[in-house]
């Protein structure tokens, strides 16, 4: 097997021809073959596992394609051989026009055999981190092209993410590495994302330093600092204003509140107003009004909302969804967040048998709490 160097830039890799996955399989070739480049770099244990997807073969779609290699094979050589053979006119337009058909039918059996993303996963159950897991997503489509069909199904639900939202970045930070501590290290953070499998899979480092700069430009999510100094200031702190993020051991993330109460103790304070001296000491020669505290508002508890999708863009409406309107409500304290997905569709003509068994299998496997075909 073909030695994967290590490297901190997600990766696609496309698995060989005989190494091949089946709907449903537990221990195919394809899984089997990826577990190993998974954990292995040669002789050398993987470090930046976070970082790999595997792209492998249907089992019985690579037999149709097989079948169709060997069928242009054949009139590839016919074609080549029609002297030898002393082919007539009409057999030598025949050879020919079924060597360019069986061609074409090759690209298309070639496109549809590559359709298994398998992705490993680590699930996190009340705090607690699962063993290594198999997701197997289909990348279907129509693109000729096996690597952007993949490419489009892993930025579309965010198996590969080629842009991070700061409020993102911010639940991971409080989840893993600000529970305990008011920072954390920068290089700490973008190392354990390209190493763990139960964190988010970054496309590469520019996603998360672009997150980072636009957590702090925000001031909202993260403070950064370019050290920390022996009696625990933060040297060179940035919160709410653009700031020059450096990827080293030095530079720290901030938790807000931590960042803007250092900012606030290091404004100088004003000069004290005017007042008047007399025999009992120094008052304020200005009239005192007296404050009422400001009232809170009452804060809403609850919310909803219902949206329509593109039916052919499913992905990306709901990733639209995801950036704009989910990740402002989960980043709430104590916020329960609860998203359901309902299809309904029409068909004039009826809906096929087989059409009912691919779906129907497809929501079992997916978990659908209900799903059917009836009658209008």
């Amino acid at each position: 097997m073909a030695v994967v160097a290590e490297g901190k830039r997600g990766r696609l890799l496309v698995l060989r021809p005989n190494t091949t996955h089946k709907r449903g399989a537990v221990d195919s070739a394809a899984l089997s073959a990826s577990a190993d480049l998974l954990e292995n770099r040669g002789t050398a244990p993987r470090q930046h596992r976070n970082t790999l997807v595997f792209l492998a073969a249907d089992d019985e779609a690579m037999d149709g394609l097989s079948h169709e290699v060997r069928r242009f094979l054949a009139w590839q050589s016919v074609d080549r051989d029609k002297d030898a053979l002393n082919l007539d006119a009409n057999q030598r337009k025949e050879a020919s026009e079924g060597r360019g058909t069986s061609d074409r039918n090759v690209g298309v059996r070639f496109a549809e055999a590559w359709r298994w993303l398998l992705v490993p996963t680590q699930p996190v159950r009340d705090g607690n981190v699962g063993e290594l897991e198999w997701e197997a997503i289909q990348a279907e489509g129509d693109d000729t092209s096996i690597i952007a069909r993949a490419a489009r199904r892993l930025c579309a639900n965010d198996t590969m993410i080629p842009k991070w939202s700061p409020a993102l970045l911010k639940m991971e930070l409080d989840r893993w590495f600000w529970n305990d501590r008011d920072r954390a290290s920068v290089k700490t953070v973008w190392d354990a994302l390209t190493a763990y499998c139960y964190l988010p899979r970054l496309l590469d480092e520019a996603v998360f330093v672009e997150a980072v700069r636009a957590g702090v430009a925000s001031g909202d999510y993260i403070g950064f600092a370019t050290s920390v100094s022996d009696d625990g200031r933060y040297e060179g702190l940035v919160i709410g204003e653009v700031a020059t993020v450096h990827l080293d051991a030095a530079s720290v993330l901030v938790k807000p509140d931590v960042a803007r109460k250092q900012l606030a103790a290091e404004v100088p304070e004003p000069d004290s107003p005017p007042g008047v001296e007399d025999e009992r000491g120094r008052y304020d020669a200005g009239k005192r009004k007296e404050t009422q505290p400001p009232v809170s508002p009452k804060l809403p508890r609850r919310f909803f909302g219902t949206i329509a999708v593109n039916p052919d863009r499913p992905g990306r409406d709901m990733g639209d969804v995801a950036e704009e309107v989910l990740q402002n409500l989960t980043t709430l304290p104590g916020a329960k967040v609860r998203v359901t997905v309902e299809i309904e569709a029409e068909f004039p003509e009826g809906a096929p048998a087989d059409t009912q068994r691919v779906v129907d299998e497809n929501c079992r496997t997916l978990g659908f709490e209900t799903h059917g075909f009836e009658e209008s």
